[in-house]
C-alpha cells in the first residue's frame, strides 16, 4: 500500500529558497502491487516549473509506469519542454506521437494545441493524438 505523500514544510523557508531549491520527498519510492498503472499530469502557466520538481520527486514510481503529460503550450515549445524534461529526469522523453507504443519508464509530452489520448489495441496501449 502507498504512503501518503506530504509536501515538506514551507513555513519557515522564504520563498526565493524554496524556487531555487526544491527537494519534494513524496514518500513514493517504488510503487508496490498493485499500483497505478498510468501517470497522468496537465498543467497550465508555470506549469514547465512545477513539472519539473513534481517529476523529480517521482522517478522510482515512473520508471515502473508511463507519465503522459499534457501542457497548455503553444506547439513551438513542445520540444524545449521535452528536452528539460530529459535532463531534469534522466528519463526518456518525447512529444507524443500518433500510435507510439507506450512503454513504462517514459514520459510522453503532448504537442501544443494537440488532445492526448490513449488506446489499447493489439495487445498493448498506444498514443491516440
Amino acid at each position: 500500500m502507498l504512503k501518503p505523500f506530504k509536501l515538506p514544510d514551507r513555513q519557515n523557508t522564504p520563498a526565493a529558497f524554496q524556487l531555487a531549491t526544491p527537494k519534494p520527498d513524496f514518500g513514493l519510492g517504488r510503487l508496490s502491487h498493485p499500483g497505478p498503472r498510468i501517470i497522468v499530469i496537465g498543467a497550465s502557466t508555470g506549469g514547465p516549473q512545477a513539472l519539473s520538481i513534481v517529476l523529480k520527486g517521482l522517478v522510482p514510481a515512473i520508471e515502473q509506469v508511463p507519465v503522459f503529460i499534457v501542457l497548455h503550450i503553444p506547439p513551438e515549445f513542445t520540444e524545449v519542454i521535452v528536452s528539460h524534461i530529459e535532463r531534469v529526469t534522466g528519463l526518456p522523453t518525447h512529444a507524443a506521437e500518433q500510435g507510439d507504443e507506450v512503454t513504462k519508464g517514459h514520459v510522453y509530452i503532448s504537442p501544443g494545441h494537440i488532445h492526448l489520448g490513449i488506446r489499447r489495441r493489439s495487445g498493448g496501449c498506444f498514443v491516440q493524438l
